[in-house]
């Protein structure tokens, strides 16, 4: 009877910190994904390609 309860104990301690391992798990990763969107901006690239032409088109002209 008291091995079943160590059993018992011991499952229960182990299986809660397995929940508030996973709670912090859960939790760095949102926390690591809000931080993501706010350093990400995907619309950058696009900028830099309508500059780099406008200088083509500037070089072209002058050109000619």
């Amino acid at each position: 009877m008291r091995s079943s309860n160590i059993l018992k104990n011991e499952f229960l301690f182990l299986n809660d910190q397995k929940r508030v391992d996973n709670s912090k798990m859960r939790e760095q990763a949102s926390k690591m994904k809000a931080e993501e969107k706010y350093d990400h901006f995907p619309f950058v690239s696009g900028e830099i390609l309508e500059n780099h032409r406008d200088q083509l088109g500037v070089q072209l002209r002058a050109d000619f």
